[in-house]
């Protein structure tokens, strides 16, 4: 025979997004889609001055082109 109970599992789910560069908070719709935003995930290694720093930043849409507008070397675009 088989007994069974009820077990309430916690998840981790994203409330809210902040744009590190304006501060603007990257809203959700009414669906709970957020605005669509870059996420950079970066732990340096040897040979850099940041060695061992893990770094995790999110940056707007806006932000974004704003900053890409600065490179030197524009970013690919594949369509």
């Amino acid at each position: 025979m088989r007994n069974y109970k009820t077990v309430t599992m916690q998840q981790e789910v994203l409330d809210n997004v902040v744009c590190n560069m304006c501060g603007k908070k990257i809203s959700a719709d009414n669906d709970g889609y957020i605005e669509d935003y870059v996420h950079i995930d970066k732990t340096w290694n040897y040979h850099s001055d940041l060695d061992g720093q893990h770094h995790a930043l999110d940056i707007c849409a806006i932000c974004y082109q704003k900053w890409v507008d600065t490179f030197a070397v524009g970013v690919l675009s594949a369509q």
